[in-house]
């Protein structure tokens, strides 16, 4: 076959031509199965936990997360009491409400019948193994980071749904507040609070290392257009 042929020529053309056709059906369809593995990705934020049910989530029994929600489920209840004695046995304000729609998502309602109905978490193994089942459980930030230093499978995600402050009680004009706070603040000064910090909620990257956030393509992905190409 002479290469300078016209004929010959002709066939490379069409060759070439072929391949890169086929190389790009190959990327818009890689594209798109990226695109819909994105869309289908692990749950990562709160919204996307409480707007679906395959993955459930709970609380430990007899616990201040359990208090949290059941705070919240009660105050959505009695927002929507309030709401519905002004629009159902008030005249007076019932023309302000005729879409009769109630315009507040009791979330936090839904999560704790969903969480009675899935049940509580009893004990420390319990929650390290519903977890390990894939379960999502809420618990408070320094009990999480205690967890996530210790097993290595463990990692929090999303942003705090709550936020309140521990505390020690003294009665008014108490002598012993002044003692509490020398000490505190000699704690402070000599870093003994930074030092039990670090012993008990230290990072768990350096027992179980760093967790890589993305794993790139796998070569199952993109071996297709290369071997196009070698073909070519």
């Amino acid at each position: 076959m002479d290469p300078r042929s016209a004929s010959t020529r002709i066939l490379v053309a069409g060759l070439w031509l072929l391949v890169l056709i086929i190389i790009a059906m190959f990327s818009a369809n890689l594209a798109a199965k990226l695109t819909v593995s994105g869309l289908q990705g692990e749950i990562n934020t709160f919204k996307k936990l409480i707007e679906q049910k395959e993955v459930k989530y709970t609380v430990r029994s007899n616990s201040s997360e359990l208090k949290f929600f059941e705070k919240l489920k009660s105050a959505e209840e009695s927002i929507f009491e309030i709401w519905k004695q002004k629009v159902v046995y008030n005249n007076e304000f019932t023309a302000n409400y005729t879409v009769w729609q109630y315009p507040v998502t009791e979330k936090y309602g839904i999560i704790y019948s969903r969480m009675r109905e899935w049940g509580f978490s009893n004990s420390h193994e319990e929650t390290i193994k519903l977890i390990n089942d894939g379960w999502v459980i809420f618990m408070e930030t320094p009990r999480a980071a205690y967890y996530i230093a210790n097993e290595c499978k463990l990692k929090r995600f999303g942003n705090r749904i709550g936020s309140w402050y521990y505390s020690m009680m003294l009665i008014p004009r108490s002598p012993l507040t002044s003692a509490f706070n020398e000490i505190i603040y000699s704690l402070e000064a000599d870093y003994t609070l930074d030092t039990l910090r670090a012993k008990w909620w230290a990072s768990n990257t350096s027992r179980c290392g760093t967790l890589s956030v993305d794993e790139g393509y796998d070569f199952e992905e993109v071996g297709g257009m290369f071997s196009l190409l070698g073909c070519g």
